[in-house]
């Protein structure tokens, strides 16, 4: 199996492609259907935040699919200087790695600082990518939240017209900006929770990896290792017993 480069090499997930079309109907929907019905004072204002939005929401999508979140020591080689640091070396890779790296199946390769691997960019997002990760949830929520709040709006609108020419096209409108606001709706409180999950994480200081594995092990009343490093040596500690490794 080949070690895939980044999120956008083939093949894709279903996830990405559906990520990718989402971007296209939120766009169109709300410059071409909601803005139509809602031409209020601030609309133009809303309008480009939306729009600013969506074009960080789908650069940052692309970047963190284009970074490659390989461990740098994967492409050092025999060129490597044990003396520089502690390296680990993966079976899989036959390769030296950094500490905190973790082979992803997926992607075949091992990613430094692994947090996990995302379907919706078809990548592994590492501390190369995850900045741009983190940006891409935030706009998402920000930006779903924005459409549900215009929905509602256009909806409110809509049916305080009394001044109808056609009804049919009204209902009509309707029934999509009502589809349109539910479904919003369910992207703030799944991206919300995402992005909330992760500044939880952030203000802990672990990735989602560690957190997994450090859950796991308290359910299985398991000891978690803690690990310490200096620039002369590495530290291996538990609830128990410790051991060090030193020049």
């Amino acid at each position: 199996m080949f070690a895939r480069k980044n999120g956008l090499s083939c093949p894709w997930s279903l996830k990405q492609a559906l990520s990718y079309f989402g971007f296209i109907v939120y766009g169109l929907s709300y410059n071409l259907v909601i803005v139509t019905k809602t031409q209020t004072d601030y609309q133009t204002m809303r309008t480009i935040i939306f729009n600013f939005l969506c074009f960080l929401s789908i650069s940052s999508h692309i970047v963190t699919s284009l970074i490659d979140p390989g461990d740098p020591l994967l492409y050092k080689g025999k060129s490597i200087n044990h003396t520089e640091g502690v390296y680990l070396r993966c079976a899989i890779c036959n390769s030296a790695i950094n500490l905190f790296s973790r082979h992803c199946v997926t992607c075949n390769k091992c990613v430094y600082k692994y947090d996990h691997h995302c379907q919706w960019v078809n990548n592994c997002i590492g501390s190369k990518n995850y900045k741009s990760f983190f940006v891409l949830i935030i706009t998402c929520t920000l930006m779903s939240a924005l459409i549900t709040s215009s929905s509602i709006t256009a909806t409110f609108i809509t049916f305080s017209n009394e001044q109808n020419s056609n009804a049919e096209d009204e209902q009509g409108y309707a029934s999509f900006v009502i589809f349109l606001g539910i479904f919003s709706l369910l992207g703030v409180i799944y991206f919300g929770y995402i992005a909330t999950f992760h500044s939880m994480m952030l203000l802990k200081g672990v990735t989602t990896y560690e957190y997994v594995c450090r859950k796991r092990a308290m359910n299985n009343h398991k000891i978690i290792p803690r690990i310490v490093i200096d620039k002369e040596s590495f530290s291996m500690h538990t609830d128990m017993a410790g051991i060090s490794f030193g020049n």
